[in-house]
C-alpha cells in the first residue's frame, strides 16, 4: 500500500515551518492593521502548533519507551509535560472552535491526555494531577 499524504515529521516540521514565517513577518515592517491581523492569526496557529508538538513529544517518548531508550524517554516526557501546562493554561483557543468548545482548555481538546499519564506509567515517573 502507498501513501501519498505528508508523513508525521514533515507535518511537524512543515508547523515549524510556518511558525517562523510567521516570526519573520512579525518582524518585518508593516503596517500596524496588519501586524495585529497577524497576530491575532499567530495565536490561534499556537493552538494547532503545540497540539502537534505534543503529539509528537508522546509518540516519540512511546517510541523511545518501548525501544528501552529511556533516557530519550523521559527527555520526551518531560518537553511532553511542559506542552501539556501550556496547552492547559490556554482556555481561548478552545472557545473559538466549534468542535471543541465544551473543553475547558486547549489541553483537554487534544483528547490524549491519558497518553501523558501512560507515557509516565512506563517511565514509572510519578504523575500530578495537572501536566
Amino acid at each position: 500500500m502507498t501513501c501519498d499524504g505528508a508523513a508525521w515529521t514533515e507535518i511537524v516540521q512543515q508547523s515549524h515551518t510556518c511558525r517562523a514565517l510567521l516570526d519573520k513577518l512579525l518582524a518585518s515592517d508593516l503596517p500596524d492593521r496588519v501586524k495585529a491581523r497577524v497576530a491575532e492569526d499567530g495565536q490561534t496557529f499556537t493552538y494547532a502548533e503545540r497540539t502537534l508538538d505534543y503529539y509528537d513529544a508522546c509518540i516519540r517518548g512511546f517510541q523511545a519507551a518501548q525501544a528501552k531508550r529511556l533516557e530519550e524517554a523521559r527527555s520526551q516526557y518531560s518537553r511532553a509535560k511542559e506542552i501539556a501546562r501550556l496547552l492547559a493554561e490556554d482556555k481561548v483557543s478552545t472557545s473559538l472552535s466549534s468542535a471543541h468548545a465544551n473543553a475547558a482548555n486547549a489541553f483537554e481538546a487534544t483528547l490524549a491526555t491519558g497518553a501523558l499519564k501512560h507515557l509516565a506509567r512506563l517511565l514509572d515517573e510519578p504523575m500530578s494531577r495537572k501536566p
